[in-house]
């Protein structure tokens, strides 16, 4: 009984004890995307880049900072790549990655991707 509660409770401290991967990321689409919600695997799939496309046709877009260690970290876990894969994938990938240098560029570049061209001088 005490060997049991002792392995819960390493798990416990094991558990709480792990970084927490993706905690500064969001995911942002376009009111005009049908897609109601997303499971954990086509997250995945679309860090990975093989999910290139929304059901509708339109392009998926990934927009990171650029130099963010815990974005880096998050996508180098989900692809488990090393830093320099990750770089080289990335370079693959220029269609699908966008890099911001601020929070403002991010934010700016999402606004560009979602909003229609006419809409934007508004």
């Amino acid at each position: 009984m005490k060997t049991a509660r002792l392995l819960i409770l390493l798990i416990s401290i094991a558990a709480t004890t792990v970084p927490c991967l993706a905690h500064h990321m969001a995911v942002v689409v376009s009111e005009n995307n049908a897609v109601g919600n997303l499971t954990s695997s086509q997250l995945g799939k679309i860090f990975r880049a093989e999910m290139k496309k929304w059901p509708d046709g339109s392009n998926i877009v990934v927009v990171l900072h650029r130099s963010s260690s815990g974005e880096n970290m998050t996508l180098q876990h989900l692809n488990k790549m090393s830093a320099a894969q990750l770089q080289a994938w990335s370079r693959q990938h220029k269609e699908e990655l966008k890099f911001a240098d601020s929070d403002a560029d991010v934010l700016s570049s999402v606004y560009r991707l979602l909003m229609p061209v006419d809409k934007r001088s508004r």
